[in-house]
């Protein structure tokens, strides 16, 4: 299973549903959005060392990738 914290510059929000099959992960998580809160999920996937995935929200799916530094 995955757990923990998803952060970002407004907050903090625990992972849901967190799990892990293989390299590939998912979770959700709840999120403020005009002054509402909405669930958002995450399905992404690590290979070395650069993940990528998508978020996926009421307004849509964005891309997200990134690489861990030495």
């Amino acid at each position: 299973s995955l757990t923990g914290t998803i952060v970002w510059d407004a907050g903090s929000s625990a992972i849901l549903d967190g799990k892990v099959t293989g390299n590939e992960f998912t979770f959700a998580t709840s999120v403020p959005f005009g002054g509402n809160s909405i669930v958002i999920t995450v399905n992404g996937s690590v290979t070395g060392t650069t993940i990528s995935g998508t978020i996926d929200s009421p307004a849509g799916a964005v891309p997200f990738s990134g690489t861990k530094n030495p």
